[in-house]
């Protein structure tokens, strides 16, 4: 089970929607989107709601969100290959890919 800042963020990347854009779009401040998004606090029920209108999930998804849920309903076709791949290999070698992979990372 994932927790709602990991959805949160996915759902985010999938939209390729910032914070920034989210809090435009949905009236939660940016620093409430960011605390929702670590964790820190849990939204209200209207915020859910409208969170989940605009990043086209169930409430259910947002709340609860399943590797299933994830990888059938978040993930591109390329993302899911690539957890499939990283699943097969030693923790050894998952922790040097993603070393690898991190030096990567572009903000959104």
């Amino acid at each position: 089970m994932n927790n709602l800042g990991v959805t949160l963020k996915l759902l985010r990347d999938k939209h390729n929607i910032s914070q920034e854009e989210l809090s435009k779009n949905t009236g939660i401040s940016r620093s409430n989107i960011s605390k929702i998004g670590k964790n820190q606090i849990s939204p209200s029920v209207d915020a859910l709601l409208i969170l989940s209108e605009i990043l086209e999930v169930s409430t259910d998804l947002l709340l609860k969100g399943t590797n299933f849920d994830i990888e059938t309903n978040i993930l591109s076709d390329q993302e899911k290959n690539i957890i499939c791949l990283i699943r097969n290999v030693s923790e050894e070698d998952s922790k040097i890919i993603l070393g690898f992979l991190s030096k990567f990372k572009v903000e959104k």
